[in-house]
């Protein structure tokens, strides 16, 4: 909805793209791996949930705050009473999934780094992972796991503290000044 109103109001043809988290950055034309070098912008903005944060303000530009999310864990219907006593100590040794490029998988290294990290395509990928036992658990955005739990009776999000704020921008590329502030 926020895609099709900015070009509604650019009076352009809005063309959707799916792309990855870990794709972002590059087709947006930051310097995604701090080398210094840019690749050519082949997409103008990225509407989908985003986390800005410092490391993305440096590569990319962003909106203003659309959305402020919290970043949780899912875990299986069994293992709630452990979370929810232990919180992020019941993941010691465990598998938790995040997507590949995403801040999730960096949070739940740093806040538990006795878990161990696997990183799938998506939240997708990591639902497919956790139904088939590869993984424990899977953390993301509360947003994201309500879907995933919505789509797996085993799947829950318990009581808990969340691990970070997720505040959500529409990213460009950080020299297109009159885009973002024309989406602002």
């Amino acid at each position: 909805d926020v895609a099709q109103a900015v070009a509604d109001a650019l009076g352009v043809t809005l063309r959707l793209r799916v792309i990855s988290a870990a794709e972002r950055i590059d087709l947006l034309g930051g310097d995604a791996d701090g080398d210094g070098e840019a690749p050519e912008p082949q997409i103008d903005l990225v509407v989908r949930n985003m986390t800005m944060n410092c490391t993305r303000w440096s590569q990319i530009g962003f909106s203003a705050v659309y959305y402020n999310a919290t970043q949780k864990v899912l875990v299986r219907e069994d293992d709630v009473p452990a979370f929810e006593k232990d919180g992020l100590e019941s993941l010691d040794g465990k598998r938790v999934c995040a997507p590949a490029g995403s801040t999730s998988i960096d949070n739940i290294t740093e806040k538990q780094p006795d878990a161990v990290p696997v990183a799938a395509a998506n939240h997708t990928g990591c639902l497919v992972k956790f139904q088939q036992g590869e993984v424990d658990a899977i953390t993301g955005d509360d947003t994201v796991l309500a879907g995933l739990a919505a789509q797996d009776l085993d799947a829950v999000v318990p009581d808990q503290e969340k691990l970070t704020d997720e505040p959500y921008g529409v990213g460009a590329n950080k020299d297109d000044v009159a885009l973002i502030r024309f989406v602002n």
